[in-house]
C-alpha cells in the first residue's frame, strides 16, 4: 500500500545522551501531519536522510543497523494496517486515530485484530465540541493567514464563551439558529 509515510530522523532534537528520536511521518492530508515516536534512538550521524534508514557502523550499543531497520519496517506495516482500518471505517480525524492506536511495541497479527479497536475517544470528542474545533481550525490557519485574522478568530472563541457564561447553556453546534443569532446579538448591546 501506498501511504504518505516517511521515516524522519531530525538532527536538530538531539537529546542529552547525544541521540535523536526516529519518527514515522503520517500524512493524512496535504495540510496535516503527525509524527509518530518509535522510541528508536540513534546518534544523528548515523541517519540516512536520502534512504531513510538507519547506516551500517552503528555502534553497539545501539543494537544492529539491521535490526533496527527491520524494526522500523516492522513498525511501519503496522501503520499501514491502522490507515487501512482508519479508511474502511470512514474515520475524519484519522491523525488522531492512528496516533492513539499506534504503538511501536504492538504486533498486529491482522487486520482483523486492529478493526476491533473502538475508535478513540479524542476523534469522538473533536467532533462534537464546538471550542476544539474552533481551536483545530485556528492551528490549521495560523500559517496561512495574517496574526490579526489569527487574533479576530481567538475572540470570536472568547465571546461564544462569555455569551456561554451569560446565558448559562452551551453553545453547541446545533444551538446556531435565528433565535441564538437574535440572543447573540443582544448580548453585545449589554
Amino acid at each position: 500500500m501506498l501511504l504518505p509515510l516517511k521515516a524522519i530522523c531530525d538532527g536538530k532534537k538531539i537529546r542529552r545522551d547525544g541521540t535523536s528520536l526516529v519518527h514515522i511521518q503520517y500524512c493524512y492530508s496535504s495540510d496535516h501531519r503527525t509524527l509518530l515516536n518509535t522510541e528508536i534512538a540513534i546518534p544523528p550521524e548515523y541517519w540516512n536522510k536520502k534512504k531513510l534508514c538507519i547506516l551500517n557502523g552503528l555502534p553497539a550499543t545501539y543494537d544492529s543497523s539491521d535490526n533496527l531497520n527491520k524494526e522500523l519496517i516492522r513498525i511501519i506495516r503496522n501503520i499501514e494496517d491502522i490507515v487501512e482500518v482508519a479508511n474502511k471505517r470512514q474515520v475524519e480525524d484519522k491523525g488522531s486515530f492512528v496516533k492513539e492506536v499506534f504503538s511501536p511495541k504492538a504486533t498486529f497479527t491482522s487486520i482483523e485484530t486492529i478493526e476491533q479497536i473502538p475508535i478513540p475517544s479524542i476523534a469522538k470528542k473533536t467532533a462534537g465540541d464546538i471550542y476544539s474545533q474552533i481551536d483545530n481550525y485556528i492551528i490549521s490557519k495560523e500559517k496561512k493567514v495574517t496574526k490579526a485574522t489569527v487574533n479576530i478568530f481567538k475572540t470570536m472563541k472568547g465571546h461564544l464563551s462569555a455569551f456561554k457564561k451569560y446565558s448559562k447553556k452551551p453553545v453547541t453546534f446545533q444551538s446556531f439558529d435565528y433565535n441564538f443569532l437574535r440572543r447573540f446579538h443582544s448580548f453585545f448591546d449589554i
